[in-house]
């Protein structure tokens, strides 16, 4: 199995992680990450601005990955880290090659406080006023564990639809 197949399979119960295909150069590649740490449309487009500068087109896959991010062994251990942390694995399929990249995050800088305008009898006791999104990459944040997960539920009703966070 390879490691994009192993990334999708590891990540599958959590609705916020992507895998995307760009082009960089001459070489289509993987971008992965979490879309509730990752501000997506601007990395990329970073990522293609700082490559399309480039004067040398016969680079190989290692040279080009080692430009634009750190370096990572292409396997699960190394990697999966780096996407909790934030990062955005860039991974080249055909030579294997994968780098760790500092992306162009997501505002999620507001802290978990305690709840002010209500009294809890039960649930919780931390509070969040942002949307949906934004919550998950405050937790993903305060919690920082491969444990955690965020699902889609669909309900019975076409239009009823919602998020579960779980911590295994």
């Amino acid at each position: 199995m390879d490691l994009k197949q192993r990334l999708a399979d590891y990540f599958r119960a959590n609705a916020d992680y992507f895998n995307v295909e760009i082009q960089l150069l001459q070489y289509r590649v993987q971008v992965i990450g979490l879309d509730s740490l990752v501000d997506l449309p601007q990395s990329i487009a970073m990522l293609q601005t700082q490559t399309t500068n480039m004067v040398d087109d016969s680079l190989s896959p290692d040279s080009l990955l080692k430009i634009i991010g750190q370096l990572v062994d292409p396997d699960l251990g190394a990697i999966v880290p780096d996407i909790i942390k934030g990062n955005l694995i860039v991974l080249e399929p055909l030579s294997g090659t994968c780098c760790a990249v500092l992306p162009i995050s997501k505002v999620v800088t507001r802290s978990i406080g305690p709840a002010e305008t209500e009294n809890t009898l039960y649930g919780s006791s931390s509070s969040f006023l942002e949307d949906l999104n934004t919550n998950i990459g405050i937790l993903r944040k305060h919690c920082t564990s491969d444990q955690l997960e965020s699902r889609n539920l669909q309900g019975r009703k076409e239009q009823s639809q919602s998020r579960f966070v779980n911590l295994r």
